[in-house]
């Protein structure tokens, strides 16, 4: 009987993770929608206790809504991004900054920081070997 012969497959490169970069309108309708979270949770919040459990409705809500809208856009949402106003929102008078609009604005202004590193030669697989030695136990 004659030995079949098997080719090896060579083992499949590891791909850039595609992001995707939204638009300027995209952006700003998120913004808007942040704002009035911000706004809402400002106002509701000046009630004198009963306004701080609806408070933290308001944020549930507003986290759930980031959370659907950038999985659906192809962004990944953190609230690790805005771990001040997490904290920050433990005092009382602090907890009326416009946390959601900070967190909109500073999304943005990371994606185009990696959309600008990503456009440089040799951008993306210097932002890959970083990233690669950050996650690497030994570090």
């Amino acid at each position: 009987m004659a030995e079949q012969q098997y080719q090896k497959r060579p083992l499949p490169q590891e791909k850039e993770p595609e992001t995707k970069e939204l638009s300027i309108g995209n952006w700003m309708l998120k913004g808007s929608v942040a704002l009035f979270f911000d706004t809402t949770g400002a106002l509701i919040n000046l009630l004198p206790v009963a306004g701080q459990i609806l408070e933290e409705f308001n944020d549930l809500f507003a986290d759930g809504v980031f959370l659907l809208w950038f999985t659906l856009d192809g962004v990944k949402y953190s609230k690790n991004t805005m771990f001040g106003s997490f904290v920050l929102k433990f005092i009382p008078i602090l907890n009326m900054l416009p946390e959601y609009t900070l967190m909109i604005i500073i999304m943005y202004m990371k994606s185009k920081k990696d959309a600008a590193v990503r456009k440089t030669v040799g951008g993306g697989s210097i932002a890959r070997t970083i990233a690669n030695q950050n996650k690497s136990p030994n570090a």
